[in-house]
């Protein structure tokens, strides 16, 4: 079984934003600015937190080396079966 991860984003201006990350590639998820947020996206819906992720992606890819690196992440990090 393949796993993606959800990683909470907090931007050096302070604004808030989920990275889905799924093997060497990550992005941006629009339209929410927390894992809660998307969580209950996902219940609304009745999908998984997996394809309600897959449906924000952005095409705004992330190197989260350098966001780890610059502290721009909060210690909220979520495994969700891909």
């Amino acid at each position: 079984m393949a796993f993606a991860r959800l990683i909470q984003h907090r931007a050096d201006d302070g604004r808030r934003r989920v990275i889905l990350t799924e093997g060497d590639d990550a992005a941006f998820l629009d339209g929410v600015e927390t894992t809660r947020a998307l969580a209950a996206s996902a219940i609304a819906a009745a999908a998984s937190l997996a394809d309600a992720a897959r449906k924000r992606r952005s095409s705004t890819s992330v190197d989260i080396a350098a966001e780890f690196e610059a502290g721009r992440h909060q210690h909220q990090s979520k495994a969700i079966a891909a």
